[in-house]
């Protein structure tokens, strides 16, 4: 076959990237002929802007999140759907005018969004310039916010079932047809799927295989929070092991392993703290539960692997939306005061059975082909059509 392809994100948070990778590596494993290249619409955008729209959302989050629910929730309605005023259309192509140029550059047969706002300035463009681009959405979050939809988008995906009965509700104010949704799943990299080998890197963490291994994801939290968080884990009445993986900073990650080295915890047999790390499939494979915020693709990775979230500090609107998700599927337990963490871990890895039912859960949900499946469609269309 063999076509151009590309996938656009935007580079706030790491999850749309993930899953960028996920879907440009799904297509060349099916059709390596294919060109894919993946593209950062905010690399191509004034260093301001960059600045503003990467850390706007974390700094609305983190320092006052009850304003950044109120502006989700005011929003989430499908009737809140539209390509935006004129006024805003045309700051929105003079920001991204070098991302435009560039994508049309490339004549790409097909363009995936893995991030709603490449989505709406291509279709943008697309629709006036008359374009010939198969444009194709994939949603990364439990729930569609209305932000998402962009009328005149050929194909969407899907996280879940659930999804699609809400969309199939809301067609009228969403415009679009119902064959132009389909159910994905949230694509994570095919490494993921792959069987490991446990005892190999248990034991290149000097770890032992009689132990559970509790994960604890701490990305962007700072040192205050992690250490509260891990003074609520200590102490626990079997004997388990430990992983951190703070965020970039080293400063952070030192101060994490200085405070570990003064634990006295009898039970705390053995732990680890990283930072950043790109063998988290390795690390999800040898653990029994992640403590995570409920962001799409970390909490997707973990399902697959067979490892239960925790989910703690959410942010309001979309992890609470994905907290709320998997809570009704029986797929993570949240933690909403740290004082109960030590309890609702113990309750877990001293209930085997319960473990095993809610990791097979988690494993059936996320099956671990849906970036293929993204691809199949992808290839399918173009293929059968004149793009």
């Amino acid at each position: 076959m063999g076509y151009k392809i590309l996938v656009s994100y935007a580079s706030a948070g790491g999850g749309h990237l993930s899953a960028s990778k996920a879907i440009a590596e799904a297509i060349k494993e099916k059709d390596p002929q294919s060109e894919v290249e993946i593209v950062d619409i905010l690399s191509f955008t004034p260093s301001i802007f960059r600045l503003i729209y990467s850390n706007g959302y974390l700094f609305l989050a983190n320092r006052v999140p009850f304003l950044w629910g109120l502006l989700f929730t005011a929003k989430e309605d499908f009737s809140n759907i539209s390509r935006g005023n004129f006024f805003y259309r045309f700051f929105m192509r003079v920001i991204a005018r070098k991302f435009i140029k560039y994508v049309l550059s490339k004549k790409p047969h097909a363009i995936i969004f893995t991030h709603f706002l490449p989505a709406k300035i291509i279709q943008d463009v697309k629709e006036r310039k008359k374009l010939d681009i198969l444009t194709a959405l994939c949603i990364t979050d439990y729930g569609i916010h209305s932000i998402w939809i962009t009328p005149g988008i050929d194909l969407y995906f899907l996280p879940a079932e659930q999804m699609l009965y809400e969309v199939i509700e809301n067609l009228e104010k969403i415009g679009g047809r119902r064959e132009n949704f389909f159910v994905s799943g949230i694509p994570t990299e095919l490494k993921f799927s792959k069987e490991v080998e446990k005892g190999k890197i248990l034991s290149s963490l000097s770890f032992s295989e009689n132990f559970p291994v509790i994960l604890f994801y701490a990305g962007l939290l700072n040192f205050k929070d992690i250490k509260k968080i891990l003074l609520n884990i200590f102490f626990l009445e079997i004997p388990y092991q430990l992983i951190v993986i703070v965020g970039k900073k080293e400063r952070i990650r030192e101060k994490v392993e200085e405070f570990l080295k003064n634990i006295n915890d009898p039970n705390l047999k053995a732990w680890k703290v990283f930072k950043f790390v790109k063998n988290m499939e390795e690390l999800l494979s040898i653990s029994s539960i992640i403590l995570t915020k409920a962001g799409g693709l970390i909490t997707t990775e973990a399902l697959q692997k067979g490892v239960i979230p925790f989910l703690i500090e959410n942010y309001p609107g979309q992890e609470e939306r994905n907290a709320d998700f998997l809570l009704e599927e029986g797929l993570a337990i949240k933690i909403n005061q740290y004082s109960s963490l030590r309890y609702k871990i113990l309750k877990i890895l001293k209930n085997p059975e319960r473990m095993r039912e809610m990791r097979e859960r988690g494993k059936e949900f996320s099956k671990g082909d849906s970036a293929l499946k993204i691809a199949e469609k992808i290839l399918e269309v173009l293929k059968n059509s004149n793009h």
